[in-house]
């Protein structure tokens, strides 16, 4: 997985929000991420750093599913295969 440094993450969320039209800086109300029955305040760009770091996970996991289906490709001994 790409591992992007606090800077970058933050400007690559900043620059998401910007495409999104929204205020990178506003503040905005989500549900504990523990589950508990309360709101926690946030910068909109923290919300949208979580975003691009699951969307890295997938792309991750996309890879990796590739990866293992063109090895396993690699390793198949087509002249000894029935058709």
């Amino acid at each position: 997985m790409t591992n992007l440094t606090t800077d970058l993450l933050e400007a690559a969320s900043r620059k998401l929000c910007e495409i999104r039209g929204q205020d990178a800086d506003e503040y905005v109300q989500y549900r504990h991420p523990e589950g508990y029955a309360v709101c926690v305040k946030r910068k909109r760009w923290a919300s949208a750093a979580e975003e691009i770091n699951k969307f890295l996970e997938i792309v991750a996991a996309l890879d990796s599913i590739q990866n293992s289906d063109l090895q396993s490709l690699k390793n198949l001994d087509l002249n000894n295969q029935a058709i």
